[in-house]
């Protein structure tokens, strides 16, 4: 697995931290939704996938607990 992604997962926190910034500011530019509604969002779609994937419970990635 580390050949693949390499030996610090941290950056891949910070590559989906990214990716969802990118897609709040589309999705503000375009709808004129929130940046902080659709983190929520997203936030909410990692969870279930997360709960509902591997079983487990996890902190926010928002600050929401």
């Amino acid at each position: 697995m580390q050949e693949r992604f390499g030996p610090n997962v941290h950056s891949w926190g910070m590559v989906l931290a990214d990716v969802a910034m990118h897609i709040a500011r589309m999705k503000l530019e375009r709808d004129g939704i929130s940046e902080i509604e659709t983190l929520h969002a997203l936030e909410d779609g990692y969870r279930g996938r997360m709960s509902e994937q591997f079983n487990i419970q996890h902190r926010s990635l928002t600050g929401r607990n």
